[in-house]
């Protein structure tokens, strides 16, 4: 088993993520897989997608150094990560998410009425 995070685990912090935000990381990781297999080629390797490596990421708590560039582009939308969180193998604290997480909302809260309500 790889070196586990310093400040919890993966696993654990995704489980605190608000439902709306769980549902929306779900959909845009599933996105994700969709534009990767359309460059897949007959011949090529299988592809893992990118939810079974979320889950091996959480489930064998590895680096978080170790997450590939396109998971962590996806994952920085849902989590306040930074890079001084990568160096040193650790999350954010559950107050910054929780902080994070309501910003996040309330933007789409903002966006839903933008798009409901017709100029």
């Amino acid at each position: 088993m790889r070196k586990p995070l310093a400040s919890g685990t993966l696993w654990w912090l995704l489980n605190e993520m608000p439902p709306t935000l769980k549902l929306r990381l779900n959909e845009e990781l599933k996105q994700l897989d969709k534009r990767r297999r359309s460059t897949h080629k007959k011949g090529d390797t299988k592809i893992t997608s990118m939810e079974l490596h979320l889950r091996w990421m959480y489930e064998d708590q590895a680096d978080l150094a170790e997450m590939k560039h396109g998971l962590y582009d996806v994952i920085e939308r849902y989590l306040p990560l930074t890079k001084e969180h990568m160096r040193e193998n650790r999350l954010p604290k559950l107050s910054d998410c929780t902080y994070f997480w309501g910003r996040q909302i309330k933007g789409l809260e903002q966006e839903l009425l933008k798009t409901s309500i017709p100029a």
